[in-house]
């Protein structure tokens, strides 16, 4: 479940997953996760802070936040999708401020995308 909500699957596909994590929180190592938003491994920190995200984790809007800034477009993508997942008027305003700070066109327009689907 925690590798369909880390996919660029369509929403369709990615909710349901989102909801299963949450129902089944208790068998999540989340303190993992934490751990692993700070891995040098580029692939390892963006799912964690995807699933984070999804989980609806306390700490999840600093860590969108804070990928939001990455240096790597990718990341920040990855952050934007997190943002969307997580939710709420901070993530759209996180996502809002990394969207008008974008300078590369073909991302600022993923995440002007990314901030269009949130609710």
């Amino acid at each position: 479940i925690a590798a369909i909500v880390d996919t660029a699957e369509p929403e369709d596909v990615r909710r349901p997953a989102r909801a299963a994590l949450k129902r089944h929180v208790e068998y999540m190592d989340v303190a993992r996760f934490i751990t692993d938003t700070q891995s040098a491994d580029l692939a390892v920190r963006l799912r964690a802070v995807r699933v984070l995200a999804a989980l609806g984790d306390a700490k999840a809007p600093a860590l969108i936040e804070s990928s939001l800034k990455d240096a790597d477009a990718n990341v920040r993508v990855a952050g934007a999708r997190a943002a969307v997942d997580f939710g709420g008027p901070k993530a759209r305003q996180a996502l809002e401020a990394a969207t008008s700070k974008e300078t590369d066109a073909r991302q600022k327009r993923q995440l002007e995308l990314l901030l269009k689907s949130m609710r």
